[in-house]
């Protein structure tokens, strides 16, 4: 039995990271290395198992996201956890800490594609008295993304009420 544990931990611990970006055709998609980067918005989506064995990646990926807002001074992130599954409270922890330390530097971070069993987490580490709700969106609406709403939220706050296009995406 605990070589199946020190078997399997490793294996599933694959957390995954992508960048995405809003491509000139409005569509939100995964960054290519030949996509310019978007001076005013990240969006950071995280797959795979979000369990205690995945906090050392999930760690190392914070790392960067927030190495990165830093030197290109971003001030709105996208990070779309609708492809995490099985979140524990190590990880979830992590992210709160993110999230607030993020917060108090004054950058807007919003959580995209939340499922039903990481936003019950969320709540119960009382998430809900140091974030935002609003900028907590959900995966509950099978007809429009979530991550089109919090992408569309950031922009609506980044563009001019008087300047902003029509704005429609597909992920």
């Amino acid at each position: 039995m605990i070589l199946s544990i020190l078997l399997f931990v490793p294996r599933a611990a694959k957390l995954k990271a992508h960048e995405l970006i809003v491509a000139p055709e409005r569509v939100v998609r995964e960054r290519v290395s030949d996509d310019p980067v978007d001076p005013s918005i990240i969006i950071y989506d995280l797959e795979g198992e979000l369990f205690f064995g995945a906090a050392p990646e999930l760690d190392r990926y914070l790392l960067t996201l927030h190495q990165r807002m830093e030197d290109d001074d971003i001030k709105f992130v996208v990070l779309r956890l609708k492809r995490v599954r099985h979140p524990d409270f190590v990880c979830i922890e992590r992210i709160e800490h993110f999230l607030c330390k993020e917060t108090a530097r004054g950058v807007t971070i919003l959580l995209a594609g939340v499922r039903p069993d990481t936003l019950g987490i969320l709540h119960n580490v009382g998430i809900q008295s140091r974030f935002p709700a609003e900028h907590i969106f959900p995966a509950e609406d099978e007809e429009f993304s979530a991550t089109l709403k919090a992408v569309r939220h950031a922009r609506g706050h980044l563009v001019a009420v008087a300047d902003a296009p029509d704005l429609y995406y597909l992920v």
